[in-house]
């Protein structure tokens, strides 16, 4: 299944809806039932077709025929699964799920429809997904009735919308990613319909011709998208030309899906091979998009250089998820178990010490049970947050810090704007602003430089989007794997500013407040504390939020529309010129610290827990970083 998870809603219609659904006028199944009296010429000439002799709809007139012909095909579809009893039973009585909403749809069915006020609702409505679950029924057991549903589905779908694309149509019935994903089943019940003879000759037109227009739309190069989305329409339209064997534009349809899906993918592909849409998640995606075309491309021979693009690409997963084996939760990603071929090799994690991807934003440490992950890029707009420097921190099973999730993408939704702000992520902000995320702004990876030494791993990256605001920012980390985190902010700037530091923490940690300076951190199994040096000495005020509703503060998104409180912390001060110092222990009594700046390029570190102290000097030269220690 394409996309994360999250947990369902389930949505029981009333009775006068459904009263209205069974007394409804009849539905497309009923027209195929009588199949050879709507095929029947209702007057003219004796002749081939229709009325006047000719041709009853052009060559798509023949339509019937001609699936006959082709033969039944193979079920292909950009989204299958397995289903349990239960989900299978329930679509045999109308009974769906879209998109975590469980509704009931039988034909006539409102597309327009939207209950639950969202937007991917719709899309998922529209991209007849949740019809997979009468196609893995009907390959499963062979019975036609469950075919005859879809069909009607597919049919009514088909009359309620535009039979033809027309450039500059808008709404989710041509929506990128809703028309790819419908395309694949249309294709299937077309072909597998017409080969049992479920099709008159009506229905057979009306079902190629929609087809047609599908390929039309995914192939024009005006509607191509370069996200993800092309990804989809690209697969989509070389399902369509499958599909469509007979047709005179299925080959040139097959050409250009085989041409374009690879340029999609390289376009957003970075040297790394990391897919650059700013989420750990989207790399599993894109991979399996690749996976899939590389096994419906037509020929015996797969492509060396794709399939060699696809090892690369799985190689750099490993790094993507923590040792939970849940998806680093860096940008808009959702909560949820990554998929054992990106982590797993031999029965133990393939990725481990420090990995840096410079040319696509992320940098991560990996050793045993400890993880941090830290993000510093901007390519483009899709599913970019305002999260410049922004990390994950997983120790002793618990996420210490972490991204929000991922709460929708209800465009009109105040948690979702609060999602994509800085406020929801551990940013430094400058003067209360939210970085911009316009196209424009974008720099591509901030990832300076990295190096490591006797145990410790050090990642250092700048925030471009402050220097809008005449401010430069760069963030240090150093990190001693299961004993300390330490962040270095060092900002400098030509007249003071307000700084907002925070730093959202795991929903299972509490706070005990020990100093102006110190917080205690405990959850299951785990004791540590966070130490900030400015608020410690009086440089910076203190606040901690959990959940507050206005303004919102202090919530992690784990699935569709849920909300769940935790400790936020944000550091308030004042400057032009400065170096903050942020210390998270992760193995006990609380560690604190101190920081300077003796030369340019060269970042001094004081560690110290009761009477022992330790001096860490990090130089950087260049993308490499030389760690000193006394």
């Amino acid at each position: 299944m394409r996309g994360g998870s999250g947990a369902a809603v389930a949505v029981v219609l009333c009775c006068a809806l459904a009263g209205a659904l069974f007394t409804a006028s009849a539905s497309a199944g009923d027209v195929a039932d009588n199949s050879a009296a709507a095929a029947k010429p209702k007057g003219g000439k004796k002749g081939k077709g229709g009325r006047g002799g000719k041709p009853e709809g052009g060559r798509e007139g023949r339509a019937a025929g001609e699936l006959k012909r082709a033969g039944c095909p193979t079920y292909r579809a950009i989204t299958e699964r397995k289903y349990p009893s239960k989900v299978r039973q329930a679509a045999r009585r109308w009974k769906f799920e879209v998109f975590h909403f469980k509704v009931r749809l039988k034909p006539p069915i409102d597309w327009d429809q939207n209950p639950f006020g969202s937007r991917s609702y719709r899309q998922n409505l529209h991209g007849l997904i949740w019809i997979d679950t009468l196609l893995y029924s009907y390959m499963r057991t062979g019975d036609e009735e469950l075919l005859r549903q879809a069909r009607d589905i597919a049919l009514d779908w088909i009359k309620s919308n535009p039979h033809q694309f027309r450039p500059g149509l808008r709404g989710f019935a041509w929506h990128p990613k809703a028309a790819a994903d419908r395309a694949s089943y249309l294709g299937f019940l077309t072909g597998e319909a017409g080969c049992r003879g479920l099709l008159n000759r009506k229905q057979a037109r009306l079902m190629v011709r929609s087809l047609n227009a599908h390929g039309r739309y995914l192939a024009n190069a005006a509607e191509h998208q370069e996200s993800n989305f092309g990804l989809f329409q690209d697969l989509g339209l070389l399902l369509v030309s499958q599909y469509l064997p007979f047709e005179r534009e299925a080959e040139r349809w097959r050409k250009l899906a085989v041409r374009r899906f690879p340029e999609t993918l390289m376009g957003r592909l970075s040297p790394e091979w990391v897919w650059r849409e700013h989420s750990t998640q989207y790399q599993f995606l894109a991979i399996e998009l690749l996976r899939d075309f590389l096994k419906y491309k037509p020929g015996e021979k797969r492509d060396p250089v794709l399939v060699d693009t696809l090892a690369r690409m799985r190689d750099a997963t490993g790094w993507f998820v923590d040792p939970e084996r849940d998806y680093a939760l860096l940008g808009d990603t959702q909560f949820g178990k990554a998929p054992e071929w990106g982590y797993n090799k031999g029965g133990s994690y393939k990725s481990q010490g420090l990995k840096a991807f410079r040319e696509s934003g992320f940098a991560m440490v990996r050793q045993g049970g400890s993880y941090l992950a830290t993000t510093a890029g901007f390519f483009n707009t899709t599913h970019k947050h305002a999260d410049e420097l922004d990390f994950e921190l997983y120790d002793r099973g618990l996420k210490i810090v972490n991204g929000p999730g991922n709460y929708g993408y209800d465009r009109e939704d105040q948690y979702r704007d609060y999602q994509l702000s800085g406020l929801s992520h551990s940013v430094l902000l400058v003067d209360g602003q939210s970085f911009p995320i316009e196209a424009e702004n974008a720099y591509g990876s901030a990832i300076r430089a990295t190096g490591q030494g006797s145990g410790w791993f050090a990642i250092d990256a700048t925030n471009p989007l402050t220097e809008l605001q005449g401010v430069s920012h760069s963030r240090l980390f150093l990190y001693r794997p299961g004993n300390v985190l330490v962040v270095v902010d060092r900002l400098r700037a030509d007249a003071p500013h307000a700084y907002q530091r925070f730093f959202q923490l795991g929903p299972d940690l509490e706070i005990q407040g020990l100093s102006p300076g110190t917080l205690g951190l405990n959850g299951p199994g785990f004791s540590g504390g966070l130490y900030e040096r400015a608020a410690a000495i009086g440089g910076a005020s203190r606040t901690v939020v959990k959940g507050r509703p206005t303004p919102l503060q202090g919530f992690t998104f784990p699935g569709f529309r849920q909300a769940v409180p935790r400790w936020s912390i944000e550091y308030g001060s004042r400057a032009a010129d400065a170096n903050y110092i942020t210390v998270f222990t992760l193995n006990g009594a609380t560690q604190r610290g101190t920081v300077s700046v003796p030369a340019p390029g060269t970042t001094e570190v004081v560690l110290t827990r009761g009477s022992s102290s330790q001096t860490i000097t990090v130089k950087r030269s260049g993308a490499r970083l030389t760690l000193d220690f006394s």
